[in-house]
């Protein structure tokens, strides 16, 4: 199409794209916009599209080639921009670099801003355990929505460290976001009891150890609805491909923000 479209006297070749995020993706479009560039000996102006749709996450990064196939111009990567490109007097511009982790984390941003944006929510709930996985989510949440947005909620049991609910309180406090501390001793020691009849004695095994996870997936949730804000799951791919996860407990949430990571 775009050779019949300069041998009818086109100038310059418009491509106005919605091209999905993946690494170094920038490096395939240019690859090709160049050839095509230089093969068509034209201007090849390139516009994509910035923003997520649920799992898909779109890097903009619109560009603008000449027929030497130089890049003139490149628009920022994961946010709305507007260039003006005068192609008679342009000069060919540096790539920037931008590491693996780096593209990662501001397409991640991006997706949590835009789903957020698009459903009418303003505010996130989180559990902090004092782990990694949750420890990222919170600085993603807090870079996509605002620190004042993101509500970060460690729910001890027995089993908790007071290291893990120290660093938990350390990371809500280096972010800037709401922090609490909801125990949940009484109410797991509640609940055995009211299941005695149907625990019946029997020795401790995965209804018990699930129980935690399902008292602190019904606290999260109580919040979110309360507060009217999404709940954030902290769930990482390894966890999420092995099951190793509680349905109706620690799989809670309306958006899984680093479920395709491990």
């Amino acid at each position: 199409v775009s050779y019949e479209l300069i041998h009818a006297g086109a100038e310059m070749i418009i491509n106005i794209s919605a091209s999905p995020f993946h690494l170094n993706r920038l490096d395939d479009r240019l690859d090709i916009i160049k050839d095509k560039s230089i093969d068509l000996k034209c201007y090849f102006i390139y516009c994509n599209l910035v923003g997520a749709q649920d799992e898909l996450v779109f890097d903009g990064q619109s560009c603008v080639v000449s027929p030497s196939g130089d890049l003139v111009s490149l628009s920022p990567a994961f946010r709305e921009d507007i260039q003006i490109i005068d192609i008679e007097n342009c000069e060919s511009v540096n790539r920037p670099e931008f590491s693996e982790e780096k593209q990662i984390f501001h397409a991640l941003s991006l997706g949590v801003r835009d789903y957020f944006i698009k459903t009418g929510h303003k505010k996130a709930v989180l559990g902090l355990s004092g782990g990694i996985d949750s420890s990222l989510t919170a600085v993603i949440a807090s870079d996509a929505l605002g620190s004042k947005n993101v509500l970060g909620i460690s729910m001890p049991s027995i089993y908790s460290s007071d290291h893990s609910i120290e660093d938990a309180k350390v990371l809500a406090k280096n972010l800037g976001i709401d922090f609490q501390i909801i125990p949940i001793k009484k109410i797991n020691e509640q609940m055995l009891e009211d299941l005695s009849p149907v625990l019946n004695g029997s020795q401790e095994g995965l209804a018990e150890e699930n129980l935690q996870a399902r008292i602190r997936g019904i606290i999260l949730m109580a919040t979110a609805n309360k507060m009217r804000a999404l709940l954030l799951n902290t769930g990482n791919k390894t966890e999420t491909a092995l099951g190793y996860c509680t349905m109706y407990g620690d799989m809670a949430g309306a958006l899984a923000v680093i479920s395709d990571l491990n």
